[in-house]
């Protein structure tokens, strides 16, 4: 029977009714005038006292608990045919009524589950498990704080026999497999399960087991295996959906087998997911701009590079100059004489034809500048003295030195003349060397391979999935990892050298047989997600996952 506002049961006055059966009560204690929250059970005519008297002081027990993410239990009082577990009275909405007003943000429900997991491991390594995890038992404070909520109501509800396929308050929705076959003990994994089903709730707006009837909601959790979240909802990250699957697995052994390793999972899977985005920084106010900035300056490097190269170009320029000045001014002047002065008695001597093919050589040569290693070569040589002496004397004269000639112009034509005419000379300055090109044989082609053998996509299926598995334990391991390391600095220690080695074999393993498996290398991928297993198996025991 429901009880009315103002009903008394032992010493605690009803002060409100809930709107559903089993729901939360506010109470005031009649002897301090102290309100609290209780969550009252009908006990059926069956039920002994002591039985009742059982379940009043196993839920006391549950007293004991102290964690900032559990609502606590006070007391339990059985009268009559009723059991009032009298708890923490928490202020805010639980998930279940925050997601019938809308969609909870994802980075929000992740925040959620995260504290209820917190709270979660506190109990469980208390020895206490809960039994009716469930978004209606997740309190949320105005502050953001979780509180979970009904620690010890499911237990006494089965002790006294009140645990059919639901119980007060609950729905079958987040039953695990094994409580409703009664295959075995309930433990700590049918909270994971619990959990992972509100968790599918929160992301994706659906409840991964339903039905029409209750009898049918329990024969999808035998039965059905659900899509995965991410294909009910694309901003479901694909890490964050194989958690969630592995959380809501038919098989105990098959999921997470402590709340912490769903934690850290869920942790390294939705790392930075949660963070908000920084707010982007104001805009700087506009400067006047300075009447005549001064071009920016290049760097001192770039400045001493550009100078070098400026010098290197001066130099050279100076070199051919000096090479062409060389060897051609003398040439030029040499033509002029012969050409515009009286020849002497040598000079008459030689066959006009010569002088004829001097000047067209001169002109040839003077019209295709010799390229700086031959001016230099040009230079060493015994007959470089006499071109600069002839140079220097033919710019000196003046320019009406045909009409009076002077004794030792000839002279000069005769020292001149053989640098341009000598046989000798003449084949060194215009012979060019052609390369022939070289003839290189064409390499044989190579025998074509074996085409490759076909990959077998079935073992490579089954390859993939169990590497989907694998990584939901790696996130976990990686997490532990993570907040290990982090204390371990703080006091100035570092992780072990056998953990740190195993946790890089494990990762590179992991990194080539994806390789292998995308390359279509069944074989290849097997053994090193073998390697890469054992690796792993030893950090889930060094971090006790």
């Amino acid at each position: 029977m429901k009880p009315n506002a103002g009903d008394v049961i032992g010493d605690y006055e009803i002060l409100d009714v809930p709107g559903s059966e089993g729901g939360i009560y506010g109470v005031r204690q009649t002897v301090s005038g102290q309100i609290e929250a209780a969550k009252l059970l009908t006990l059926s005519p069956e039920t002994g006292e002591d039985a009742a008297g059982r379940a009043a002081r196993e839920i006391a027990g549950q007293a004991k608990l102290d964690h900032p993410n559990i609502a606590s239990v006070r007391t339990a009082v059985c009268a009559d045919d009723r059991l009032l577990i009298v708890m923490e009275p928490v202020e805010g909405e639980d998930l279940e009524a925050l997601a019938q007003k809308g969609t909870i943000p994802l980075a929000d429900g992740l925040r959620y589950i995260d504290q209820t997991l917190s709270a979660l491991t506190y109990a469980h390594e208390q020895g206490v498990v809960h039994r009716d995890v469930s978004p209606a038992n997740m309190m949320v404070t105005p502050e953001g704080t979780v509180k979970l909520t009904g620690f010890g109501v499911a237990k006494a509800a089965a002790d006294l026999g009140l645990a059919g396929a639901g119980l007060p308050g609950s729905s079958p929705h987040y039953i695990p497999p094994e409580r409703i076959q009664a295959s075995s003990e309930p433990d700590a994994r049918g909270d994971i399960y619990s959990l992972g089903v509100s968790l599918y709730e929160l992301v994706t707006g659906k409840k991964p087991f339903d039905g029409g009837s209750e009898q049918a909601i329990l024969s999808a959790h035998l039965e059905t295996t659900p899509a995965p979240p991410a294909a009910a909802n694309a901003e479901v990250p694909s890490g964050l959906s194989d958690v969630i699957l592995m959380a809501i697995a038919r098989d105990p052994r098959e999921r997470f087998q402590s709340a912490k390793a769903l934690q850290n999972a869920l942790r390294g899977v939705t790392k930075g997911l949660a963070e908000p985005a920084p707010a982007p920084a104001p805009a700087p106010e506009p400067e006047p701009a300075p009447a005549a900035a001064p071009p920016p300056s290049e760097p001192v490097a770039e400045q001493k590079s550009r100078a070098l190269l400026y010098v290197a170009a001066g130099v050279l320029g100076g070199l051919a100059i000096l090479a062409l000045a060389y060897t051609q001014i003398p040439k030029f002047w040499t033509a002029e004489g012969g050409a515009n002065s009286t020849p002497s008695s040598e000079s008459t001597a030689a066959p006009v034809a010569a002088a004829e093919d001097r000047a067209e050589m001169a002109s040839e040569i003077a019209a295709e500048p010799e390229p700086v290693e031959q001016a230099a070569e040009s230079v060493e040589t015994p007959s470089a003295p006499t071109v600069a002496e002839d140079t220097d004397t033919a710019l000196t004269q003046p320019p009406a030195r045909a009409a009076a000639p002077e004794p030792e112009r000839p002279a000069v034509r005769q020292r001149a003349a053989p640098a341009i005419a000598s046989p000798a000379a003449a084949p060194v300055k215009r012979t060019q060397v052609q390369a022939q090109p070289a003839t290189i044989a064409a390499p044989a082609a190579p025998a074509p391979a074996p085409p490759p053998p076909a990959p077998d996509e079935a073992a490579l299926n089954e390859l993939q999935e169990r590497m989907i598995l694998m990584a939901t334990r790696i996130a976990a391991v990686n997490g532990g990892l993570e907040n290990l390391t982090r204390d371990q600095s703080r006091m100035g220690l570092s992780l072990r050298g056998d953990m740190s080695s195993a946790h890089r074999t494990m990762e590179f393993r992991m990194d080539e047989a994806e390789a292998a498996i995308r390359s279509g290398d069944a074989a290849s991928a097997k053994k090193n997600l073998d390697v890469a297993e054992r690796e792993l198996e030893k950090l889930e025991r060094f971090l006790n996952l």
